[in-house]
């Protein structure tokens, strides 16, 4: 099951969106047996755009 969560921050000409997602049945993770101990992996993806330039996006991934 995956929990999800978003934020938007509108500041001096920038949107920037926030999604977070927090999935805590790894189980079914690709190659888990690798990765003994897994609890949860959490993701966090941030779209930003500026006034009069391309938008970019960029995402992270943290293990725990």
């Amino acid at each position: 099951m995956a929990e999800k969560y978003e934020t938007i921050e509108k500041n001096h000409g920038r949107i920037e969106k926030r999604r977070y997602w927090l999935m805590n049945s790894v189980a079914d993770f690709i190659d888990s047996e690798k990765w003994v101990g897994l609890k949860t992996i959490g993701i966090v993806e941030s779209e930003r755009k500026i006034l009069g330039q391309k938008a970019t996006l960029e995402r992270r991934y943290y293990l725990t």
